[in-house]
């Protein structure tokens, strides 16, 4: 053998076992699965150079091919990472199969630089590049809390819903004089031919209407009062009275109907007598009470109620005398005219 075959023989060895010394294979169940470690370790123990640096020549000189029928062929450059390495011919002409693209190599610590390391970039990646001068503003941006920064959404912004003022109830017309009695309408009293006469009228309750009245109408909750107050003949020995009260509800009327009835029912004054029905309004009757004077003289009372809606009318006729006898009902006519009244001043 050639000595410059030796020396290339030995220092493709040399080479061979410092790269396998230095170089830390990152994944060897790849490698044993490939096959490859195997076939290297075996040539590198038995002094056969199965590797891709090993020329044409070595090969030769280990088989005991004869050197002069073959050319010598340079050793093939060194690859980087990722290119393809060439596939050499072993003994007898078996190929071994190395993979082409062996797992990358990391340098140990304490290795020369290997020619599969990979040289880093000295130039910044094209996203990292300046291509021209960054302005930066002084004003800090407002702090607005967003999802990111306080890790929860802020709550949607609801906009207050716009007041709306209910319309007033309407209120009933103010209670006026057109709700009482006109001296026609009073009651015929006997059948002496004289008529009521109109003795004033005011906005205003006033004194009691009836002897056997407990309370006014005030007392059981009207709100607005209206009196008209009536004479019969020249002697002033009859006198009447109409008195129209206007209640918050109907409900409250009703009430005061009820108690005014109850005043006329239990009367101390005199002797109550009735009450007599009537078809007028939504309720309405009329009670007759005698007082005995205890001179052998007396005094007799009439008083109607009627009420519609939320108004009541008190009717009070009252006479000297005890003598009170009529062939037809005297108070019928005055109580319907007195319902007529209140349904057209605003008590239906």
């Amino acid at each position: 053998m050639p000595a410059d075959a030796d020396h290339r023989v030995d220092d493709q060895l040399t080479r061979l076992r410092s790269d396998l010394g230095i170089v830390d294979w990152a994944d060897p169940g790849q490698l044993r699965r490939r096959g490859v470690r195997r076939h290297v370790q075996r040539a590198a123990s038995t002094g056969i150079a199965v590797v891709a640096g090993v020329g044409l020549l070595g090969y030769s000189v280990i088989a005991g091919i004869p050197s002069e029928h073959l050319t010598p062929v340079s050793d093939p450059p060194a690859t980087l990472p990722g290119m393809p390495r060439p596939t050499p011919t072993g003994i007898l002409g078996t190929a071994l199969r190395i993979d082409p693209e062996p797992p990358r190599a990391r340098l140990t610590a304490g290795g020369a630089a290997s020619r599969y390391a990979r040289p880093k970039p000295t130039h910044a990646p094209p996203e990292h590049r300046q291509h021209g001068p960054v302005t930066r503003s002084s004003t800090p941006p407002p702090s607005v809390p967003t999802a990111s920064s306080t890790g929860t959404a802020p709550p949607p912004v609801i906009p207050e819903p716009t007041p709306t003022t209910a319309p007033p109830a309407p209120s009933a017309p103010p209670l006026t004089a057109d709700a009482l009695l006109s001296a026609a309408e009073m009651p015929t009293v006997n059948d002496s031919g004289s008529s009521w006469a109109d003795a004033g009228t005011s906005a205003a309750e006033g004194s009691a209407a009836a002897h056997c009245q407990s309370g006014d109408l005030a007392g059981l909750g009207a709100v607005q009062a209206v009196r008209r107050d009536f004479t019969w003949g020249a002697e002033g020995t009859v006198t009447g009275t109409n008195v129209v009260g206007r209640f918050g509800t109907d409900a409250d009327a009703v009430s005061a109907y009820d108690t005014f009835r109850g005043w006329l029912t239990a009367c101390g004054w005199g002797q109550p007598h009735g009450p007599t029905s009537s078809d007028a309004g939504d309720q309405a009757g009329w009670w007759w009470v005698g007082h005995d004077n205890g001179d052998g003289t007396g005094q007799i009372e009439v008083v109607g109620l009627v009420r519609t809606g939320a108004q009541l009318s008190v009717v009070v006729w009252h006479e000297d005398g005890q003598d009170f006898s009529y062939g037809a009902d005297p108070m019928a006519a005055t109580l319907m005219a007195t319902a007529d009244r209140l349904a057209t001043s605003g008590g239906s």
